[in-house]
């Protein structure tokens, strides 16, 4: 609920998300499942931002989907690499890109 929380007010609440969902979900459908979340939560947030009459340039946004899907291609080859192992080191990969993103974040809060 935390993450959900923290993603609907800034959408920062990706690492709750993650976290919790390593618990509940296989992770062959970790990925997947994420994915589609995502989706959710961006057509959920460009609605209201959009309703309130924000520029949402989606001419900018447009040109970058080239760069969107290879990162999309290569994080599945990554995704399906992971999984390809023994669960331990799914989570454990898991957790160290969560610490590398956290760490991001609070740096850039300071």
């Amino acid at each position: 609920m935390g993450g959900g929380y923290a993603s609907g007010v800034s959408l920062i609440g990706a690492p709750l998300i993650v976290a919790y969902s390593t618990r509940h979900l296989a992770a062959s459908q970790l990925r997947d499942t994420l994915f589609v979340m995502w989706i959710f939560f961006v057509v959920a947030k460009l609605s209201a931002l959009s309703i309130a009459g924000v520029d949402l340039q989606w001419q900018l946004s447009l040109l970058t989907l080239p760069l969107v899907a290879l990162g999309h291609w290569l994080g599945l080859k990554l995704h399906l690499r992971i999984v390809a192992g023994e669960q331990k080191r799914f989570h454990q990969v898991i957790g160290l890109g969560l610490v590398a993103i956290s760490i991001v974040g609070l740096g850039a809060a300071l």
